[in-house]
């Protein structure tokens, strides 16, 4: 739930309009931001795991939060780490 969190924050402050759903931070992230097909799956990996962990009791394993954790990390580096040009 905290990397849903982060995505949704960073689509934010990156220019959407907050209140949106989750999906449509997604879609907003991989169309603005990282826009190449690997990082479209990886955050929609995340989405995965992050509705899976927010709407249901069962736990995400070990492997999907730690695959989460990593598309998170990257993101925030894409976001606020890597120099502009």
């Amino acid at each position: 739930m905290l990397c849903r969190k982060i995505l949704m924050v960073c689509a934010v402050d990156k220019g959407d309009t907050d209140g949106q759903s989750f999906a449509h931070y997604v879609d907003y992230l991989s169309s603005t931001i990282l826009t190449y097909p690997a990082a479209k799956a990886s955050l929609d990996g995340m989405k995965r795991i992050a509705n899976d962990a927010n709407h249901k009791v069962s736990f995400a394993t070990e492997a999907e939060g730690r695959k989460a954790m990593q598309t998170a990390k990257y993101l925030l580096d894409a976001v606020y780490a890597l120099p502009t040009v």
